[in-house]
C-alpha cells in the first residue's frame, strides 16, 4: 500500500499516553498475550514501531512529494489524515505472514430475547416425528395386520384379529417372535418385518442420540420481529438514543414495537426487570454479553456498516480499493463480521436456538425400512399364491385318489358259480 513504509504507526487512539511514556508494544497499544504477539509480527513485517513520531517538515500525512509520502503520523492516529486503520489482522499460519484486513467493521442494534421454558427430553422426542412419518407408519401397520390375518387362512390354527394385531405390532417394535408361525408366507412376512425393525431402530436411535445429546431448545421460540410483536413482550433499554434511532420510521411493525419500548428510571430497576426473564432488551451486537438465559434475535431492526471514508484525491484510495476487493473475493470480510462479535460462539448457539434448529425424523430418513416392508408384502403375497396353488393341487390330487379308491372292484370270472357245478 505504501511507496515507502511509514516509520511509526499507532493502532489505537491513545496518542498522548504513547507519546509520553514510549513503552514497549504491549503497553503502547494496549494488547497482551497472543494479540500482542500478532501485533509484534505485524510491526516487524511492515517495519514500524508502536510510537508516534512526526516528520521533520511537519506536513500533513498523506501528501506525495516526489514519490515520498510525508507528514506526521500523529495526524493519522488523531483522525485528521486521509486514511485510518482498524484493529483486525490476519495471520497466515502457512507462511507466518501477518496481513492487515480492510478498514471495515460491522455492528447492529438487535433485540435480546429470553428463550422461555426449556422443553423436556420426552417432549422434544415426540415433537421430532413428523406427521407424515407417523401417518405412513400407522397405515402400513394396519395393512400388515390385515395381510397377516389373510395369510393365516392356511394356518393349522387361524388367529383372531386381536391376536394378529398385537402380534404384528410387537414384531414392528422389535419383540421376538413367539410362537414361530408354521406357514411359509407368514414366515417370509415376519422375516421382512424383523429386518424393518432392525433398520428403523438403528436409524431412529442414531438420530435420537444426536438430538438428546444436544442443547435443548426452548418451547416457545421468537424468531422474528413480528413474533416479538405478537408475544406482547416489553422491550427495555438503558439508552434513550436506541429508542430514537432503532424503531423510528413508517414501518407499522416498528411503530408497534416502539410503543412497547420502555427506559427504566435507574440501573437497579433495569437489572430487576432484566432478571424477571419476561422482557426483551435492546443492545448493540458488538457489545452484548451473551448468557445461557437469553439469545440474540437473528432479525435485527437496524444494521450498520462501519468503514473509513477517503477523499478522491487520497493516494491510498486505489490500493485500499484493491485490497478491499481482494478481501471481498476471498470472503474474509464475512469472516471478520462473524468473528468480531463478543462471545461469538455462545451467541452462535443462541442463533441456532432462534432458528429452531432441532432434528426432525422425516419420511425420507425411513425409505430403506419402508422399502423392506413393501418387499415383505410382495414376497408374502407370492408365497401365498404358491401356497394356494399347492393346496389346490393337493386337494385335487386327494379328490382323485379318493374317487379312485371308492370305485367298486370288477367281478372276477366264475366268481358266482356254486361249487361242484
Amino acid at each position: 500500500m505504501f511507496a515507502r513504509p511509514p516509520t511509526a504507526i499507532l493502532l489505537r487512539n491513545d496518542t498522548l499516553l504513547t507519546y509520553e511514556t514510549r513503552q514497549p508494544l504491549q503497553r503502547a497499544i494496549g494488547y497482551f498475550g497472543m494479540d500482542a504477539w500478532i501485533l509484534k509480527l505485524f510491526a516487524e513485517k511492515y517495519n514500524f514501531r508502536p510510537m508516534v513520531f512526526g516528520t521533520t517538515d511537519n506536513r500533513t500525512f498523506g501528501y506525495n512529494v516526489n514519490g515520498t509520502y510525508t507528514g506526521t503520523v500523529r495526524d493519522l492516529v488523531s483522525g485528521y489524515s486521509d486514511i485510518a486503520f482498524n484493529q483486525h489482522f490476519i495471520l497466515d499460519y502457512n507462511s507466518q505472514d501477518v496481513l492487515p484486513s480492510g478498514p471495515v467493521d460491522y455492528d447492529a442494534l438487535c433485540v435480546v430475547v429470553p428463550p422461555g421454558e426449556v422443553l423436556s427430553k420426552w417432549e422434544l422426542m415426540l415433537q421430532s416425528f413428523g406427521y407424515k412419518l407417523v401417518l405412513v407408519f400407522c397405515v402400513l401397520s394396519f395393512m400388515l395386520v390385515a395381510f397377516f390375518w389373510v395369510l393365516s387362512i392356511n394356518a393349522p390354527r387361524r388367529p383372531t384379529c386381536n391376536d394378529s394385531f398385537f402380534f404384528m405390532y410387537a414384531m414392528l417394535c422389535g419383540a421376538p417372535v413367539v410362537p414361530q408361525p408354521k406357514v411359509c408366507s407368514q414366515r417370509m412376512l415376519i422375516g421382512c418385518c424383523a429386518i424393518f425393525g432392525v433398520l428403523a431402530t438403528n436409524s431412529l436411535q442414531s438420530q435420537m442420540v444426536t438430538m438428546l445429546s444436544r442443547a435443548r431448545p426452548p418451547s416457545q421460540l421468537i424468531r422474528t420481529l413480528k413474533q416479538l410483536d405478537e408475544s406482547g413482550m416489553v422491550i427495555i433499554t438503558g439508552s434513550d438514543s436506541l429508542t430514537t434511532t432503532t424503531f423510528q420510521g413508517d414501518n407499522p411493525l416498528l411503530q408497534r414495537l416502539l410503543a412497547k419500548v420502555i427506559t427504566p428510571y435507574n440501573m437497579t430497576e433495569y437489572y430487576r426487570m432484566l432478571q424477571s426473564g419476561e422482557v426483551a432488551r435492546l443492545n448493540r451486537r458488538n457489545s452484548m454479553k451473551a448468557t445461557e438465559l437469553d439469545y440474540l434475535l437473528p432479525e435485527c431492526p437496524r444494521e450498520y456498516f462501519l468503514g473509513y471514508l477517503l477523499p478522491q484525491c487520497s493516494p491510498f484510495l486505489e490500493p485500499l480499493n484493491r485490497l478491499l476487493s481482494l478481501l471481498h473475493a476471498n470472503g474474509l470480510l464475512s469472516f471478520f463480521k462473524d468473528k468480531s462479535y463478543f462471545d461469538y460462539h455462545r451467541r452462535n448457539l443462541g442463533g441456532l436456538w432462534a432458528q429452531g434448529d432441532t432434528i426432525r425424523v422425516k419420511l425420507g430418513d425411513m425409505y430403506g425400512p419402508f422399502c423392506m416392508l413393501f418387499a415383505g408384502h410382495f414376497t408374502a403375497f407370492g408365497a401365498l399364491l404358491g401356497e394356494q396353488a399347492v393346496h389346490r393341487a393337493t386337494a385335487y390330487l386327494g379328490r382323485l385318489l379318493r374317487d379312485w379308491r371308492s370305485r367298486p372292484a370288477p367281478a372276477r370270472r366264475g366268481a358266482g358259480r356254486r361249487p361242484g357245478l
